[in-house]
C-alpha cells in the first residue's frame, strides 16, 4: 500500500544537495521527494496532504554504508560474540558459556575477538579450544574477518597438517613446529566452506533481524561487499515480497557461475537493488599481517604479508569486466597491494574514464601512487573507524615512515573531490555516526588522542556527511536515485535529535536516530 502524500514539517533539513542545501519542510508523494521549502509554502501548494510534525528534529538523507558485510552480520547474530573479551581467559569463558547454552549446534562459531585489546597480546592456541570440544569444530573469527583460531576438529575438516601449505593463506605453526590453530585468509575459508551452512529460511530470518538493527541507526542503503549470485537473488525475492526494505548495492563474488549469469544478462539495475560490480582481494588484513607491504613488517626481514594474485590474473579479470560493462572493486590495504591495483586499473581504464572503479580500504599508500586515484578516476572507499581502531598499534607494525600516507582520507578526497565512506561492519560498529565521528575527530570513543591521530587527514563535518550519503551513492552510480533530499529521488531520510553538523564534537556519539524512512515509509521510530 502506498503512503499518503505527506508534508513533513517543523524540522531542519540538510539535503546534501548543493543547489538547495537547507529547508524546513518537504513534500513526499509516491515514495519520492517532490518539493522542499517552508510549511507555509507547501501547505498552500498541497492543501490535501497529510501532515507529519517532526518536532524540531534534524533531517538528513538516509545514511549509506558504502562498504559493509550485512550478510555476515546477520549470520553472526547466532554465533558467540567475543568482542567484549579482555583476555584469552575471558574469551574461553564466553565460549564455554555459549557452548553450554547451545548444545544443538553442529559447529561452534565465534566472532570479533581482538588480541590487541587483551592483557596477553597473544592469539589463543588450538589446545585451549580443544579443551572445550574435540568433537565439534570450533572456528573463532578475528575482528578483521581475515583470520581465525580453530580447534583440531576444524583443522581435520580441511585436512590440514603441520606440513600443509595453501596459496593466499597461512596455516599457523607454533614454536614446537606443531599446528597452533591460526588460519589466515584462504586457509580460514577452506575450513568455513566445510562448516554446516544456515538453511535459506534461517538466512532470511537472520537478514530480517539484522535489518531492524540497521534501520535503528539510520541506515537506508548498504554496499554489500561480498555477496554470491544466490544471495543477490534471495535479496531480490525478499524485496519483491516486502520482507527486506533496505537499498542494496551488490559487490558480487566473482565465481564462474556469477560471471556467466551476469555477463549473459547484464547488470541488475532496479530501484532498490543494484548488481553491477564484482569484488576482488589483492591482500589480507593489517592486524593479522596479511596486508601486502612493499617492505617487511617492522621487526621482521621476510614477512611482507600476502599477495593474493599476480598481475596477469587481475588484468584478465579487469578486461573481462570492462568489456561486459561492470565495475571492479578490489580490497587493497597494504601499499604494495594498492600499487598493484592502481597499475592494473590504469592499464585497463586509462585516463579520463567514467568507470569509477573502486579500491576498498586504500589504507596504506606510497606517495607516488596518490595522484593515480585522480588520473584513473578511482573511487577511494574508506572506513574511518579503521583508522581509530588501528592507531594504537599500527606504527608498531609498519613503522613511522609508512604512516605518512596511511588512512589519508583528506588527501584522497582532494584527488577526486569525493570519497565513499563505509564501516566494514561487523569488523566495526554498524552505527554510521561512529564513522562520522572518527572521520572528523580522528579520535576513539574515549577522545584519544587529544588532538586527533594524523589530524591533517580529518574530514570536515559536511564532507563526512556527504561521504556517507550522496558520495556513497555517486560511487555506485545511484546518485539519481538516492543520497540527497532532492526532487524526484527516493524519499529516504533520517531524523536525529541533535544537529551533527554543529554540536560539540564529543556530543556526536550521543546523537540518536529518532526516525528512519525508506521511500516515505516510516521504518523505525525510537521508543521513548
Amino acid at each position: 500500500m502506498k503512503e499518503a502524500p505527506t508534508i513533513y514539517y517543523n524540522c531542519r533539513i540538510t539535503t546534501c544537495d548543493d543547489r538547495h542545501p537547507q529547508a524546513t519542510a518537504m513534500y513526499v508523494k509516491d515514495g519520492r521527494f517532490v518539493e522542499l521549502g517552508s510549511y507555509d509554502d507547501l501547505i498552500k501548494s498541497y492543501p490535501l496532504a497529510a501532515l507529519v510534525d517532526l518536532k524540531g528534529g534534524y533531517v538528513y538523507p538516509g545514511f549509506y554504508d558504502a562498504h559493509c558485510h550485512m550478510l555476515r552480520y546477520a549470520e553472526w547474530k547466532s554465533h558467540c560474540d567475543l568482542s567484549g573479551a579482555e583476555s584469552v581467559a575471558s574469551l574461553l569463558e564466553k565460549l564455554q558459556s555459549y557452548h553450554a547454552a547451545n548444545k544443538e549446534v553442529q559447529a561452534i562459531r565465534g566472532y570479533a575477538w581482538d588480541e590487541g585489546n587483551w592483557i596477553e597480546k597473544r592469539y589463543p592456541h588450538k589446545r585451549e579450544l580443544d579443551a572445550i570440544s574435540t568433537d565439534k569444530p570450533i572456528l573463532l573469527t578475528r575482528v578483521d574477518l581475515h583470520s581465525a583460531i580453530v580447534n583440531q576438529a576444524a583443522l581435520n575438516l580441511a585436512g590440514f597438517t603441520k606440513d600443509s601449505q595453501i596459496e593466499g593463506g597461512v596455516i599457523g605453526i607454533d614454536e614446537d613446529g606443531q599446528l597452533n590453530g591460526l588460519v589466515v585468509d584462504a586457509a580460514m575459508y577452506a575450513i568455513i566452506d566445510k562448516l554446516p551452512d544456515l538453511t535459506k529460511d534461517q538466512k532470511r530470518r537472520s537478514i530480517m533481524e539484522a535489518e531492524r538493527d540497521l534501520l535503528a541507526v539510520g541506515l537506508t542503503s548498504i554496499g554489500e561487499a561480498w555477496i554470491s549470485l544466490e544471495e543477490v537473488m534471495m535479496i531480490k525475492e525478499m524485496q519483491e515480497k516486502d520482507s527486506f526494505s533496505l537499498n542494496l548495492y551488490a559487490m558480487i563474488i566473482p565465481d564462474e557461475a556469477a560471471k556467466k549469469y551476469f555477463f549473459e544478462h547484464g547488470p541488475l539495475l532496479e530501484d532498490k537493488l543494484t548488481a553491477r560490480c564484482f569484488k576482488y582481494f589483492a591482500d589480507g588484513a593489517l592486524g593479522s599481517k596479511g596486508a601486502w607491504l612493499s617492505a617487511p613488517y617492522e621487526g621482521s626481514i621476510d614477512v611482507f604479508g600476502l599477495q593474493f594474485h599476480q598481475d596477469d590474473f587481475l588484468l584478465a579479470e579487469a578486461k573481462d569486466l570492462y568489456e561486459h560493462g561492470f565495475q571492479m572493486a578490489t580490497h587493497a590495504i597494504g601499499d604494495a597491494a594498492n600499487t598493484q591495483i592502481l597499475r592494473v586499473y590504469g592499464e585497463v581504464l586509462g585516463e579520463g574514464n567514467g568507470k569509477r572503479w573502486r579500491i576498498e580500504h586504500c589504507q596504506i599508500l606510497q606517495e607516488e601512487d596518490v595522484p593515480k586515484f585522480a588520473a584513473y578516476n578511482i573511487t577511494p572507499s574508506i572506513q574511518a573507524t579503521h583508522c581509530t581502531s588501528d592507531m594504537r598499534w599500527v606504527e608498531r607494525l609498519i613503522g613511522k615512515d609508512r604512516l605518512k600516507y596511511a588512512y589519508a582520507w583528506k588527501t584522497l578526497l582532494q584527488q577526486n573531490g569525493f570519497v565513499a565512506a563505509g564501516s566494514d561492519f561487523p569488523v566495526e560498529s554498524i552505527d554510521p555516526l561512529k564513522g562520522f565521528y572518527a572521520a572528523v575527530s580522528r579520535k576513539d570513543e574515549q577522545g584519544f588522542p587529544e588532538n586527533g591521530f594524523q589530524i591533517a587527514d580529518a574530514l570536515t563535518r559536511e564532507e563526512a556527511l556527504k561521504a556517507m550519503t550522496i558520495w556513497a551513492a555517486y560511487a555506485n552510480f545511484e546518485a539519481h536515485l538516492r543520497g540527497s533530499i532532492s526532487s524526484g529521488k527516493q524519499a529516504d531520510f533520517v531524523v536525529l535529535g541533535k544537529d551533527i553538523l554543529t554540536i560539540a564534537e564529543a556530543d556526536i556519539l550521543k546523537a540518536k536516530v529518532q526516525q528512519t524512512y525508506i521511500g516515505g515509509k516510516l521504518m523505525y521510530h525510537k521508543r521513548k
